[in-house]
């Protein structure tokens, strides 16, 4: 399974840089958690993966290509959740 950034894709772009043929499967939604260094991504086509970041610097170079690409798709920060809190 291949997912694309809208905007990858070979075809010619339409003015606002974001294209993706009928039927392919790209990046729609991500849901960034800090605290655990861990990426859920979301397709279009409804399916999901998850990346665990080991280091910070792999965090910070995933969360940077992210921010590169604003605009393309969704990004949400999950709250931490703490422990005791009342």
């Amino acid at each position: 399974m291949m997912w694309l950034l809208k905007g990858a894709s070979t075809e010619p772009k339409h003015m606002s840089g974001l294209y993706a043929k009928p039927g392919e499967e790209y990046l729609k939604r991500v849901v960034v958690n800090t605290a655990a260094r861990i990426f859920t991504l979301h397709s279009n086509q409804g399916h999901t993966k998850e990346i665990k970041c080991i280091s910070l610097t792999e965090f910070m170079g995933v969360l940077n290509v992210l921010r590169d690409t604003e605009g393309e798709h969704d990004v949400i920060y999950s709250e931490p959740k703490v422990q005791g809190e009342i």
